[in-house]
């Protein structure tokens, strides 16, 4: 029983003796064997219940009062005792900024690096206004590096790690399979070469290594011109001719005479020609492609409404049908107007 209970206990008691006290509500005797406040308690909870709910009341508000007290007691040696330990070279410390060849600066450089690689983000990403707050609160001793700082770390450190293990990986080809094919990017307004590495690992996993997608601007794109374009790159991958079991290519003349003067296998893809298959076969239904022309229209139409796809989703919603949107046609995919 803390002090606090006792003197409250006391207010309605008066010492008669040793072992007894006085009842100041009864006015008379009352036994206090074993010289504790259980049995006083006890007597005004059975006599007393005004009192004792009175009594319970103050006890709770000083149990309440004390606790705040101590916490406030707690806090205010906490905040010293920080103040204390926190010198002026550990604050001069905590806000300087890591040098460039910090150990833990590198790694952040590596982490951001792999980031932007990864994710396929553009260099300016490092100085968007969200993604710099975010490193200033996080670890704000970190100096922010440069789009240009990173453009070289990517094109030459990263990109040179992660070639050295790609090369590991297709010299442990016994035999590996390619892919190639150009087109145009409309956006740039330049020509791309692609060159696609397929192989199984000796643990019989299959691999597909992008090894080079660049601009074509070797002139134009005849077969000799493509035989060298192919011919350095698999010089610097260090790919031998022997190695390749084929190159799939698309059924254009010029691939198929680039291909074949490096002296190597070489098939029509097969997705291809079935692309221009199926693209031959409906010109000749004049019926067929009536009905994809009026469909495009449709499909135009919608995409270029928005109130015309309000419209489509709220009759939807009316019949219980899930709610899908036009598709437009894909040249590339003959099987889009099927879907």
């Amino acid at each position: 029983m803390s002090k606090a209970h006792i003197s409250e206990v006391w207010t309605y008691f008066t010492i008669y003796d040793a072992e007894n006290v006085n009842c100041k509500l009864f006015d008379k005797k009352y036994s206090r064997k074993g010289r504790t406040t259980s049995a006083m308690r006890n007597h005004l909870e059975a006599k007393h219940k005004k009192e004792y709910e009175e009594l319970k009341k103050r006890e709770h508000e000083k149990q309440d009062a004390a606790k705040i007290n101590s916490l406030a007691s707690s806090s205010r040696q906490c905040t010293k005792t920080d103040l204390k330990q926190m010198s002026l070279s550990d604050c001069v410390e905590k806000n300087k900024k890591w040098d460039n060849n910090n150990t833990k600066s590198l790694v952040l450089d590596n982490l951001i690096g792999e980031m932007i690689a990864l994710e396929d983000l553009p260099f300016s990403f490092v100085k968007c206004l969200g993604f710099v707050r975010l490193i200033n609160q996080v670890c704000p001793s970190y100096n922010l590096k440069s789009r240009q700082y990173f453009t070289s770390f990517i094109c030459e450190k990263l990109y040179g790690k992660v070639k050295d293990k790609i090369l590991e990986l297709i010299k442990s080809f016994e035999k590996l399979a390619l892919t190639t094919d150009i087109w145009s990017d409309s956006c740039s307004g330049v020509s791309l070469i692609s060159f696609t590495c397929h192989g199984i690992t000796n643990n019989f996993e299959r691999k597909m290594i992008i090894l080079k997608a660049e601009v074509f601007n070797d002139g134009r794109h005849i077969g000799e011109n493509i035989a060298a374009k192919l011919e350095t790159m698999l010089s610097s991958w260090e790919i031998p001719k022997e190695n390749v079991l084929c190159i799939v290519r698309d059924g254009g003349t010029n691939m198929k005479k680039g291909i074949s003067l490096l002296s190597i296998k070489n098939i029509d893809c097969l997705s291809h020609q079935i692309q221009l298959f199926v693209k031959e076969g409906l010109k000749s239904q004049e019926s067929i492609i009536a009905a994809i022309n009026k469909c495009k229209k449709i499909a135009t139409h919608f995409h270029h409404s928005n109130v015309a796809q309000d419209e489509l989703v709220n009759l939807q919603e009316k019949l219980n049908q899930p709610k899908l949107k036009i598709i437009q046609e894909c040249v590339t995919r003959w099987y889009s107007n099927l879907v």
